[in-house]
């Protein structure tokens, strides 16, 4: 309102130091922070934005904390941008409008930058409340003068093309504008050329004029605990362990406090018997052959790491915490389980049984041999165990049993189940066939494996007899 009646230059720029004070007030309780390491070597004045005008001086020069230090430096590149454009468009850049002609000081220079001033106000507030300021960027002198060191005074020199894009149109508008109000008539096209922003050569050529805006680069992120330098996040690797220690433990506290409550323990004996049901329900009943054990180990864990902890949690009825650990591989799920895991995976009986024909193409005729010899072997210890289950005795030693009458059937089935454990172990070897690339490794497991295959299966071929026996 009081802008609107002023009359005369000097009531504006009354006005505007009447502003000014009012601005710059609302700054002198800015926290200013810096990296816990660096607190006892920080000066408490330094702790604040503080007063804009400087003790040294009783003006903004000479600034005596570090933000008045960095922000005198950036407008000194802001009024370096704008003498350039000022000087690039035919302006003299020491006759001012609003600020008085002084021999020190290029007052245009200064008029120009007044628009672009709350750019930079929004840069370095937006820098001290989001990131922290080192000790080793600022050096006090004895006069209480705070400077600014080379690092830093390079790194701010950086945001000068920012400032340069952002004062190119206000030197424009004012070039014109004197150029149009200039008593001299003026001979032909009364529009000056746009040296700096190119506007009327996209506009003659069709194309719409957009303005770069693009920001000035953002400082580099500093840890507020040791103060080094972050790509991502606000604290370093090694604070951060620190911190999330600190706020795991006090998290823990409240946790085993919430968890002692009558409602936590209340939901907490309804979710015990509901699994305590379902694993006696598993018990009593008819175990699928597929998956088993192995299925789930080579086939169904690696596959859970696509799948979310939610879908997880909400598919087993369990928490998303336990859901967490059976994803990563910490734990194993109890077996009524993995039916599930197979179909929220993908993995069916069939996609399974048939690796063994689409991998035998790739396979080496080494490989194939061995595994023949393996296939023998396993089927002399599934006759051999059968031998022993129908006698009922456990010490007949690891040798070829010959069956026939009543037992050929049992064989049979045996030995279609000793073939489907061969299978899951062939996926194994196969992977780490294409992974090493070595025939002479594969042979080398096969013959291990044809050894210890009986030994390692003997409780599974055991109870294969006894429900084929019932």
């Amino acid at each position: 309102m009081q802008l609107a009646q002023a009359d005369s230059p000097e009531s504006i720029r009354q006005i505007e130091s009447q502003a000014a004070g009012a601005y710059w007030a609302a700054w002198r309780t800015l926290p200013i922070n810096f990296p816990r390491k660096d607190e006892p070597r920080v000066p408490a004045h330094w702790r604040a934005f503080g007063a804009r005008v400087s003790p040294l001086t009783g003006s903004p020069r000479l600034a005596a904390n570090p933000p008045n230090a960095i922000l005198n430096y950036l407008y000194a590149v802001l009024e370096s941008e704008s003498r350039l454009a000022a000087a690039a468009l035919g302006l003299d850049p020491g006759m001012g409008v609003l600020h008085v002609d002084t021999p020190a000081r290029d007052s245009l220079a200064c008029d120009l930058m007044e628009v672009v001033r709350p750019q930079v106000d929004g840069f370095l507030l937006d820098w001290i409340t989001r990131e922290t300021l080192k000790r080793e960027w600022f050096f006090e002198q004895r006069d209480g003068n705070c400077r600014l060191m080379p690092s830093l005074a390079i790194r701010l020199s950086e945001t000068a093309p920012a400032w340069g894009r952002a004062v190119a149109p206000i030197a424009e508008w004012v070039a014109q504008s004197f150029w149009t109000n200039s008593r001299k008539p003026a001979r032909g096209d009364h529009t000056l050329p746009t040296r700096l922003t190119q506007r009327r050569r996209s506009e003659g050529r069709g194309h719409e004029f957009i303005l770069d805006t693009t920001p000035a680069p953002r400082p580099d992120k500093i840890c507020p605990g040791c103060g080094a330098s972050t790509l991502r996040g606000r604290h370093c690797p090694n604070c951060g362990r620190e911190i999330s220690r600190e706020k795991l433990i006090e998290l823990a506290k409240i946790g085993r406090v919430a968890a002692q409550s009558p409602e936590s323990r209340k939901k907490h004996s309804a979710t015990q018997r509901r699994h305590e049901a379902a694993k006696r329900a598993w018990r009593s009943s008819p175990k699928p052959v597929w998956p088993d054990e192995a299925t789930y180990i080579t086939d169904i864990q690696p596959r859970l790491a696509t799948v979310p902890i939610s879908a997880l949690s909400s598919k087993l009825g369990v928490s998303e915490s336990y859901a967490a650990d059976i994803r990563a591989g910490r734990y194993r799920p109890h077996p009524r389980h993995w039916l599930t895991l197979a179909g929220l995976v993908g993995v069916s009986s069939r996609t399974s049984d048939s690796w063994l024909g689409c991998s035998s193409v790739t396979m080496h005729s080494k490989t194939m041999a061995a595994r023949a010899m393996c296939e023998d072997r396993i089927l002399l210890c599934c006759a051999s165990t059968a031998g022993r289950a129908s006698c009922g005795s456990e010490s007949v030693p690891d040798q070829h049993v010959e069956v026939s009458g009543d037992e050929q059937w049992r064989t049979k089935k045996l030995r279609s189940f000793a073939l489907y454990l061969l299978r899951q172990h062939f996926r194994q070897l196969h992977k780490r066939l294409l992974k090493r690339g070595s025939v002479k490794v594969v042979r080398q497991l096969l013959f291990v494996l044809s050894h210890k295959l009986h030994k390692f299966y003997a409780t599974e071929l055991r109870r294969a007899v006894y429900m084929i026996s019932l």
